[in-house]
């Protein structure tokens, strides 16, 4: 049997947010839908040139919240992680009445030296362990006007 990992959760009736503490990432699954949504999701990217990713990255921060916007009411996760010199965070927003989630980063220089941001990629499931799967046919359709029906 294996160990439990440190881990922040949210759910809605159709999204369920895993998000590991420890590094591995966030998953969001389509609950209808097995095998639908994203797994091993990082903040990444490139700065001065060097690549950059949380992946790996034990959270030092985290925070739950409850939020109401134009679009509904729900509860946002904020995390942040400390990359050498760069603070990186990222706030996930799981609207309660509408199978939506909401994700923005931002990166601090949090050193003494200028640096350049090239290349950020808010969800980057490039790693062995990432994927993104958003269904096939009518599944993929669906999942798509349902998050952007914002009537």
């Amino acid at each position: 049997m294996g160990t439990t990992k440190p881990e922040a959760i949210l759910e809605n009736p159709w999204l369920r947010l895993d998000y590991s503490l420890e590094g591995q990432g966030l998953s969001l699954t389509y609950k209808e839908k097995a095998g639908i949504g994203i797994e091993g999701g990082h903040l990444g990217g490139d700065v001065n040139g060097a690549h950059f990713s949380t992946r790996g990255c034990p959270v030092h921060t985290t925070g739950v919240d409850d939020f109401e916007d134009e679009i509904g009411a729900g509860q946002e996760l904020t995390v942040h992680s400390a990359l050498r010199t760069l603070g990186a965070t990222m706030k996930i927003r799981l609207y309660g009445q509408r199978p939506t989630a909401t994700i923005e980063a931002s990166l601090k220089n949090e050193g003494n030296t200028p640096v350049r941001v090239d290349k950020v990629r808010v969800l980057d499931v490039s790693s062995a362990d990432g994927a993104l799967r958003l269904g096939r046919g009518i599944d993929s359709a669906k999942i798509f006007l349902e998050s952007n029906n914002l009537c």
